[in-house]
């Protein structure tokens, strides 16, 4: 975990607004904080120096450099009562000899620290990134269920305000810090929840698979034939840095573009054809729709109906309507041949492309030889 400059100054100016005035012998204590994050508070005396308060880090260790004490001195300050005291307590190392602390003290939650701290990381963002943000969060939270740390969404917000370059180009590499895979966006680029979804999956099949083998995880991306010189290198990357956890390797992939989605089109993510339904020519009277080119007989049947010799250069049309499984097929994904026959013998077709729309249709014209 890397913690930012920008990460601590937001924190910092959240502990601040809860803090309040300083006088002596209060005793407030954080014991929600990472380790690691404590840690880089507690010995940044530059951004993180509370007026009038004399902060620490509880610790198994005392450290004048990281501004670490054990509990037995967190309690001599308390005792003493001489200035006001902030402690960041780790629990798992603090040890015992804190519980007078905390029950003489008062505790600031992660929840209202952490809270007002995205909220002021969120609306520091660049107009054109908040709404890609905005949606990267909530995949976040609903991928990880209602038990998932926040903590990496202050991180994802602060990352983007940190890096260098385009705000387009910070919100896609960020992305590591959700532990989704990068995308690498361009103006022109709209900000679809799919491409978000597309680097949680990458994440999943090519990070947290690993009984598959690297080369296995690359070919199941389906990487087209002009981008094979890359999918090898991809699986060198992934052989090389698999012995480390999925945070470290997002971490490496950060600096590797030429992997990241968007500058890689993975076929596997090409919805395929998977059914077609024909829509009826009737209506629920039974009656055929004035689209559909047919007349209904006497015996119920529908009826396409050539024409007469003397209307020989008469043109007729038949229309079909259908729909297809998936909806979400790409336009062009798809051709469709359609023709009019009779017996043995076609009287008419013709080949229609797939259109992005909920329904499909094709108009055949036909004008039979009676000659």
């Amino acid at each position: 975990m890397i913690i930012s400059d920008t990460v601590i100054q937001l924190l910092s100016q959240s502990i601040a607004e809860e803090l309040g005035s300083a006088s002596p012998g209060n005793m407030v204590f954080i014991r929600d904080l990472p380790e690691d994050l404590a840690r880089a508070m507690a010995s940044d005396r530059r951004l993180f120096a509370p007026s009038g308060w004399q902060v620490a880090w509880v610790t198994d260790r005392a450290d004048e450099k990281q501004r670490s004490v054990t509990a037995d001195e967190a309690v001599e300050w308390r005792e003493d009562k001489r200035q006001a005291v902030l402690l960041l307590v780790d629990q798992d190392t603090a040890g015992a000899g804190m519980d007078g602390i905390y029950s003489a003290g008062r505790e600031l939650k992660e929840k209202g620290l952490l809270d007002r701290a995205i909220e002021q990381a969120r609306s520091n963002l660049a107009h054109g990134s908040k709404g890609f943000a905005n949606q990267a969060l909530k995949l976040s939270r609903r991928n990880g269920g209602a038990y998932r740390s926040r903590w990496p969404e202050l991180f994802y917000l602060c990352r983007i305000k940190q890096d260098q370059g385009s705000a387009l180009q910070a919100i896609g590499s960020a992305l590591t810090e959700l532990n989704l895979w990068p995308i690498a966006l361009s103006s022109g680029v709209s900000a679809e929840l799919g491409d978000l979804d597309k680097a949680m999956i990458l994440s999943q099949q090519l990070l947290q698979n690993r009984r598959k083998r690297p080369d296995d995880r690359v070919d199941w991306l389906k990487l087209p034939n002009k981008e094979s010189e890359t999918g090898q290198r991809l699986q060198e990357f992934l052989q090389e840095h698999d012995s480390l956890s999925d945070g470290e390797i997002l971490q490496k992939l950060r600096e590797q573009p030429q992997f990241w989605l968007g500058n890689i089109h993975p076929e596997i993510f090409q919805p395929q054809l998977q059914s077609i339904s024909v829509i009826s020519w009737r209506r629920k009277d039974r009656q055929p729709y004035a689209w559909s080119g047919l007349d209904l007989e006497e015996d119920d049947r529908l009826a396409f109906k050539l024409p007469r010799a003397e209307a020989a250069r008469q043109k007729i049309k038949l229309e079909v309507r259908w729909e297809v499984d998936p909806q979400n097929l790409p336009a062009r994904s798809v051709e469709y041949r359609v023709v009019v026959q009779a017996g043995n013998d076609i009287l008419s077709g013709r080949t229609v492309s797939h259109h992005a729309t909920a329904q499909q249709r094709c108009m055949v014209t036909v004008q039979p030889d009676l000659s």
